[in-house]
């Protein structure tokens, strides 16, 4: 018998008042630099931080420009699957990821999930930005969605030949599932996704997992018996369940899969109406419980043990519903209430809360709905509480860490709070390192001693009337030793100056502490006549070739430099360039080599200069040279002009007339030679 143990805790917003404590700071409403990011994703990136998918850094900033990266990625897909992360630093499974690394146990938890798995060599490249084709590859393989059989669809895309064989039915399904979408008929599959992208398509794909679908109400069954009969119900119909407040997201529409099995390739099912394949026997559900308090304004959170006679059958299509029962014991299904968990209305006063769930096996065989009870709903507790606790300022020594929460005081004021700060080690033991009681004094100075280990910042909310909530805690990355920032010097763009021309960012690093430097960032802006600075799209690399739009304009590069540590400097502006226009080569038309090839005579040479885009002549090079018979051409030294007297040694030998042709602005012509005949002994 297969038994899937699934215990389900509320990914909504206000599950941040049930927890203890966790990892990151808790979202606040918005980023400082949302204006910076598109217009498309602002909704977006703030549903993200609201869900606790993306924080943000220690200035309250998303870099919503800025490139995701494999670490990065690993943690939202925690966030997204709620995947269990071991605490303890125990020995990565990879040689380039340490176990003090924050991102540790998050690639961990990915890689025993089978999502993210690495490269070969045992590395997974936790710096490496990840490309569109890969984040399609991450969500697919995240939600479990189906996969075509073929790449069909693919086939109207400008760039399908760019997608990768190993990628292309995971984009197809990303398509087909609307969790991704191209651009002009395209793709990208090899363009780097931005921090706003990935925010994008992990909110559709948040969406897509808290998906449930519509059931009949019926009466509450109790836990089925061992073998239950096979009843072959109809496929339920997936139904759009709206993402928590406060800000909408687009909808996510699940694809018409060809089977609801999970498995990596679904088998298609002709028959939209499952029919039990002889031998199946219906999976079951035990072990149903509701957790929480149920007072109005607590969330009651929903979970069950999945079981199936069947070896092999896996759980699909599990959907939920909550009831409420009153005290004439008639049973009202509650709209919208058809997720893992539910916050407790005001109407729910004086009556019991249903948990009921129902479930298919992946061959689409339904199991009976079973369901749970909570007690009488009280009145809401007006205890205080607090919410958004999180911690401000970097993780090194010497930095001062701000803690920073929202008191609730249910109408009451804030009284003398309990802020304390602790020492994590690697195990999650606590050693205390300061304690407020009196002085709401929010701050604490990280020191040596903490190095390697990360601080915690709880609070315990006490209202006026000395009412004590629960203590809420946060804690920071692993404090580490004091990174200074690096900077760069002697920074110039090397190169010719003119359309066509490549020019490319040279400059030191420099960094006080030692460390190694990391990828820098850099972007190239053109100046026009009017001194308007505009940004060059995709003018990334440490390299530029100059247009057709540079001509007669400016262009300069901005620098900014990060060590290994992922400490940058300030952004550093370069000089500005003036780009020329395209300057063609010159050419020679009409070479002549004129004179009696007789000692004692002149050899004359003439060509006439042109050059196409009217620049003059300027520094031309003229030689002369000698050659005869059975030697090596030799150059006769002294003579740069277009005539040459013919002297004793010439005799028997042939001249030749070479010059290479050279504008006012550098630009020269391939050498051009002519030669005379040979040279004869002037008569007697």
């Amino acid at each position: 018998m297969k038994v899937t143990k699934k215990v389900l805790a509320s990914l909504v917003v206000t599950a941040s008042l049930m927890g203890s404590f966790s990892a990151q700071a808790a979202p606040t409403s918005e980023f400082k630099d949302l204006d910076k990011a598109s217009s498309w994703s602002r909704d977006a990136i703030t549903q993200a931080k609201l869900l606790n998918l993306f924080s943000g850094d220690a200035n309250g900033n998303f870099r919503p420009n800025d490139q995701i990266t494999r670490e990065e990625m690993a943690k939202v897909v925690v966030e997204l699957l709620q995947l269990p992360v071991k605490t303890s630093k125990a020995p990565s499974s990879f040689k380039d990821v340490s176990s003090t690394d924050w991102s540790a146990p998050f690639v961990e938890a990915v890689r025993l999930a089978g999502i993210m798995e690495g490269g070969g060599g045992q590395l997974f490249k936790p710096k490496e930005r990840v490309t569109r084709e890969q984040l399609a590859v991450v969500m697919v393989k995240m939600l479990n969605l189906p996969r075509p059989t073929n790449t069909d669809s693919l086939k109207s895309l400008k760039d399908a030949a760019a997608i990768h064989g190993w990628a292309s039915l995971y984009v197809a399904s990303a398509l087909q599932s609307g969790l991704m979408i191209g651009t002009n008929g395209s793709f990208g599959p090899n363009a780097v996704a931005k921090r706003e992208e990935a925010a994008m398509v992990a909110v559709r794909a948040y969406q897509a997992k808290t998906e449930a679908s519509p059931v009949r109400p019926l009466i509450p069954t109790p836990a089925p018996t061992p073998a239950p009969v096979p009843v072959p119900v109809p496929k339920p119909v997936p139904t759009p369940v709206p993402v928590p407040d406060p800000t909408p997201i687009p909808t996510y529409v699940e694809p018409a899969p060809s089977t609801p099995a999970p498995a990596p390739t679904p088998v298609p099912v002709p028959d939209p109406t499952p029919v039990p394949v002889p031998g199946n026997s219906a999976p079951f559900l035990t072990s149903v419980k509701i957790e929480g308090k149920a007072a109005v304004g607590q969330t009651l959170h929903g979970s069950y043990t999945f079981n199936d006679p069947d070896a092999g059958d896996t759980e699909t299509n599990t959907s939920f519903q909550w009831y409420a029962i009153d005290a004439k014991n008639d049973r009202t299904a509650i709209a919208g209430a058809t997720g893992i968990s539910y916050e407790i209305a005001p109407n729910n006063l004086g009556s019991r809360i249903e948990f009921e769930v129902r479930t298919n096996d992946s061959r689409g065989l339904a199991g009976a709905a079973v369901s749970a009870l909570s007690s009488v709903v009280k009145k809401a507790d007006l205890l205080p509480f607090a919410t958004n606790v999180g911690i401000l300022g970097n993780p090194e020594v010497g930095q001062v860490l701000t803690g920073s929460y929202t008191f609730n005081g249910n109408g009451n004021g804030e009284g003398r709070s309990v802020l304390k700060w602790y020492r994590l080690e690697s195990d999650d033991t606590r050693t205390e390192v300061k304690n407020v009681t009196e002085s709401p004094d929010k701050t604490y100075r990280a020191t040596s001693a903490d190095v390697g280990k990360r601080i915690l910042f709880e609070v315990t909310p006490i209202d006026y009337m000395s009412r004590t909530g629960k203590a809420e805690a946060s804690a920071t990355d692993v404090i580490q030793e004091f990174n200074n920032a690096p900077y760069a010097t002697n920074i110039i763009a090397s190169g010719l100056q003119e359309v066509g021309q490549t020019l490319t960012v040279q400059y030191t690093f420099n960094d006080m502490d030692g460390d190694a430097e990391s990828d820098p960032t850099i972007q190239w802006y053109r100046i026009n006549g009017e001194s308007v600075i505009q940004v060059i799209p995709g003018a990334t690399a440490r390299s530029y070739t100059l247009t057709a739009d540079d001509a007669n304009q400016k262009v300069m590069f901005e620098l900014t430099v990060q060590d290994a540590r992922g400490k940058k400097n300030v952004p550093i502006p370069s000089f500005a360039y003036p780009i020329s226009p395209i300057n063609h080569a010159p050419e020679s038309r009409d070479v002549t080599l004129d004179g009696n090839r007789l000692v004692g005579s002149t050899l004359q040479a003439n060509y006439v200069f042109y050059d196409e885009d009217g620049d003059g002549e300027s520094g031309t090079v003229i030689k002369w040279y000698r050659t005869k018979p059975g030697e090596d051409k030799q150059e006769i030294v002294g003579v740069t002009g277009k005539s040459y007297l013919l002297t004793s040694a010439d005799r028997g030998a042939s001249i030749t007339f070479s010059f290479t042709l050279r504008d006012g602005r550098g630009k020269t012509a391939p050498t051009y030679s002519i030669s005379s005949g040979e040279i004869f002994q002037t008569p007697i």
